[in-house]
């Protein structure tokens, strides 16, 4: 799976569970209640996108303290982390490209640019510090363009 198969996942994901949690809302909450409720969700989905389409580990207050709504979200919630485990999986190949990339950079800057060059090892480091470094560096770059 490529980054943008994930994105578009991601985003499937996150429009099934705006549709599910407006359909729950209507059937759970009176009038007054409703309008509140869609507001609350509205902004949490548009937060979602800004995000990438990410799920999010929780729903803002005060949907979170609807169990019905709590329990709704734990398969979206369950469905992204699938997504991201697929993307840290297909990026392994790209992953090391990148870093082979970083060090031609490092060696060709070496004694040139000593500034560069530190920012570079540093973000070698982290790359091989967090397995879903790069995937998430990937995942906002392709939600930038």
């Amino acid at each position: 799976m490529n980054s943008p198969s994930a994105m578009r996942q991601s985003k499937k994901n996150l429009s099934d569970f705006n549709r599910d949690a407006r359909k729950l809302i209507k059937t759970n909450l009176s009038e007054n209640y409703n309008d509140a409720e869609k507001s609350e969700l509205d902004g949490f989905i548009s937060k979602r996108k800004e995000n990438g389409s990410h799920m999010g580990k929780e729903l803002p207050s005060p949907l979170k303290f609807k169990k019905w709504l709590v329990e709704l979200h734990e398969e979206p919630q369950a469905k992204e982390r699938t997504i991201n485990k697929e993307l840290v999986a297909a990026l392994t190949k790209q992953k090391e490209t990148y870093l082979s990339g970083l060090n031609i950079r490092i060696k060709a800057l070496q004694g040139n640019d000593p500034s560069a060059t530190d920012l570079i090892k540093e973000e070698v480091k982290e790359v091989n510090a967090s397995p879903d470094y790069f995937a998430e560096l990937m995942r906002k770059e392709s939600h930038n363009q």
